[in-house]
């Protein structure tokens, strides 16, 4: 694609130039570091942080794992995690996804969904779940290897299916005791292994409400 509106491209080696400012996205656990928007269009009513706007941040971060994502319409996204003591700055606050969805623009939302992956990843995987030595970064790979013995690990994916169970024009919701009061939702849960998506459906409205479902149809997917 051509111009400045070139939607995200992931990477993983920093290019040698990226369009206008750097977009960081800055975790502290699962929090992003965000501020409101000056003129915010409808529906958009915070902002994530621009590297002019974070540079005290980061290098009060100096040391802790960078990861470069990838670039939004030309512009560079970096994702940061920061210590669990980290403060708020003057102006910003820490919030979590789900109460920020529909209050950033959707690019920057989904490549925030990105970016906590990665830094959890990051964060779980310093050393080598087989014979618990330190993890090294692999070059060109979005990757860490054990130098001690091998074992190289990537991004870990937990699938999970989520499922409108219908009966004519009845949809079927269901309530966890974790839900807030009088908060509804349609069925959800991961895949085990072995198992297909179709049977992750079957097995998870078995479990959770003792329906028997059939005519399983796919709609689509999404990335978080």
């Amino acid at each position: 694609m051509q111009g400045g509106d070139q939607g995200f491209v992931a990477g993983v080696e920093v290019p040698g130039e990226t369009a206008g400012p750097a977009r960081w996205f800055a975790f502290r656990g699962s929090e992003l570091l965000v501020r409101d928007a000056e003129e915010a269009e409808a529906g958009s009513v915070v902002e994530v942080l621009l590297a002019a706007e974070i540079a005290d941040v980061v290098v009060q971060a100096a040391g802790l794992p960078r990861h470069y994502l990838g670039t939004l319409d030309g512009a560079g996204c970096w994702a940061v995690g920061l210590p669990d003591d980290a403060e708020t700055p003057e102006g910003m606050r820490f919030e979590g996804l789900r109460a920020l969805y529909g209050r950033v623009p959707e690019a920057l939302f989904s490549v925030a969904g990105r970016a906590v992956q990665i830094v959890a990843w990051d964060r779980d995987h310093r050393f080598c779940g087989r014979c618990g030595a330190a993890t090294e970064p692999v070059r060109g790979e979005r990757a860490k290897r054990c130098p001690a013995c091998g074992l190289t690990s990537f991004p870990r994916l937990s699938p999970a299916a989520i499922v409108c169970v219908a009966r004519g024009p009845e949809v079927l919701l269901a309530r966890s005791n974790n839900f807030p009061a009088a908060f509804f939702s349609v069925l959800a849960g991961f895949v085990e292994p072995g198992e297909s998506l179709e049977e992750t459906v079957i097995r998870e409205v078995r479990e959770e409400v003792g329906v028997e479902v059939a005519d399983i149809r796919y709609f689509g997917s999404q990335p978080w």
